[in-house]
């Protein structure tokens, strides 16, 4: 990420939505707004805000994952789904085409 990051105009922050927890802390997270299914990264490109899920070329996007895209798009935000470095590049070149 910091490859495509060096690029001007762009810049990616992390939802740390994973991993195990206890659960007094996973408690606490929750009561801080932390929300299962929410994607993995949000992408600020050129003035757009993207939300991307990145799953491994034979990840499978859960339940409450395709809820949040659902809601995205439907609420007019843009969602993709990132499998590869090369989707990545993609959809950011993408993105800044339509920005330009």
């Amino acid at each position: 990420l910091g490859v495509l990051e060096a690029q001007r105009h762009l810049r990616f922050f992390a939802v740390p939505n994973g991993g195990q927890r206890h659960v007094l802390a996973g408690a606490n997270l929750k009561k801080q707004g932390m929300r299962r299914g929410v994607p993995d990264l949000g992408v600020l490109v050129r003035g757009r805000t993207v939300f991307w899920e990145l799953k491994s070329a034979k990840g499978t996007v859960r339940p409450e994952q395709a809820e949040w895209a659902e809601w995205l798009r439907a609420n007019r935000y843009e969602y993709a789904l990132i499998r590869s470095l090369d989707d990545a590049q993609a959809h950011i070149q993408l993105c800044m085409k339509a920005a330009a």
